[in-house]
């Protein structure tokens, strides 16, 4: 009798003791989630203020010849950026064929840390041009992943380059036209695409991801920018 009841009073006990974990557990996990939930919430209120675009301007009228733009943005954890000159000095012609020419767009922090670069060889960007034709500027688009301190901590812009300014010379020949590209061509980057596109004149949009220049047309799909038609 004694044992029996020594028995269900150890059983008894062990099922006090187990329920009251089982809800001392509960409780550090609802705890624990609206912690998770209330961090989530705030993180996502403050990223919210940067989805509003932020200029940022790089003089390199100095030894470039042109001021760099940039237009900026986060939303969902992809920084989306337009950089773009304004203006086309000559030495382009001849940079843009330079097999490893380009840009590198550094993201500087208060201090002067660089948070963040971006490489961009000059090939990859968007010829613009006016109403006559003539280069006037250059364009670049694109996305990539990036946090929301990361982006919070950029103070300002600067700008490494790859090519040389120099336009050789050449007194029986002027600066070499740039060779008419197919934008149909398989396997290109949208921007790439875009800027075959701008040589055979000024380029507009149409419609979301149709863009038109002197007859030609270049579609996307706006999901992912892979090509859709292209005539």
């Amino acid at each position: 009798m004694n044992i029996a009841t020594k028995f269900f009073g150890h059983i008894r006990s062990s099922m006090r003791l187990a329920t009251s974990l089982f809800f001392a557990g509960t409780a550090i996990l609802i705890v624990v989630g609206g912690v998770w939930l209330a961090s989530d919430r705030w993180e996502k209120v403050q990223a919210r203020q940067y989805e509003t675009p932020k200029l940022w301007t790089v003089n390199l009228r100095n030894n470039l010849h042109f001021n760099l733009t940039a237009k900026t943005k986060l939303s969902d954890g992809r920084l989306y950026m337009t950089i773009s000159s304004d203006a086309y000095p000559p030495y382009l012609a001849y940079a843009r064929a330079a097999k490893d020419a380009g840009l590198v767009v550094n993201f500087v922090d208060k201090d002067g840390f660089k948070v963040h670069s971006k490489p961009i060889m000059l090939g990859s960007f968007m010829t613009n041009v006016n109403e006559s034709g003539k280069p006037v500027g250059m364009s670049f688009e694109d996305s990539e992943y990036m946090d929301v301190d990361t982006y919070a901590s950029i103070a300002k812009l600067d700008v490494q380059w790859s090519f040389s300014t120099e336009v050789p010379h050449t007194p029986s020949e002027s600066a070499p036209a740039e060779a008419l590209l197919d934008p149909c061509a398989p396997n290109l980057a949208k921007a790439e695409r875009l800027r075959r596109l701008a040589q055979h004149g000024t380029v507009r949009q149409t419609g979301p991801g149709v863009y038109e220049a002197a007859g030609r047309e270049v579609a996307f799909f706006t999901h992912d920018s892979s090509l859709l038609n292209c005539r």
